[in-house]
């Protein structure tokens, strides 16, 4: 794989060939270089193994801890440590808005059953993620006179 233009190289029918992984990857790389204050990430892990989807978070959260980033996904994994997360039904309307973890204290909620019907052992491991991420927002925003923006 040969990119003349390093990140501007094009990825079109016409230009370089790539995975969908790849190009994720690299439009996160874009997105870091640029600095942009907004991020959209359309099923940004969806084609992505979990090591990698755990990369780009860590990255996602790293270098956009003062941006919004809005991100559209279908794995829970993606999602369970955003700020707020917003749940739509099968009709597109809006289920459930809030942190995950105030969510998955809803047992009648819908993103409480979304992450039961997970399994056990998954359902605890995003539960637990949920609860540290949601405790560690929480000390950093006592600690911090700026607020952070929203996810």
């Amino acid at each position: 794989m040969f990119c003349v233009l390093g990140l501007d190289t094009p990825v079109e029918a016409e230009g370089l060939v790539l995975s969908y992984g790849q190009k994720q990857l690299l439009g996160l790389a874009r997105a870091i270089v640029e600095e942009n204050k907004i991020i959209v990430c359309d099923e940004a892990t969806a084609h992505v193994n979990a090591a990698t989807e755990q990369l780009m978070q860590e990255k996602l959260f790293h270098y956009f801890s003062e941006s919004t980033v809005l991100i559209i996904a279908h794995r829970l994994s993606t999602v369970i440590e955003c700020d707020k997360i917003l749940v739509m039904d099968t009709s597109g309307s809006i289920s459930e808005y809030g942190a995950p973890y105030l969510l998955l204290k809803n047992q009648q909620g819908a993103f409480y059953s979304m992450v039961q019907n997970m399994g056990l052992p998954t359902a605890e491991n995003l539960i637990r993620q949920a609860k540290m991420a949601y405790t560690s927002k929480q000390r950093r925003s006592k600690n911090s006179a700026t607020p952070r923006a929203s996810v």
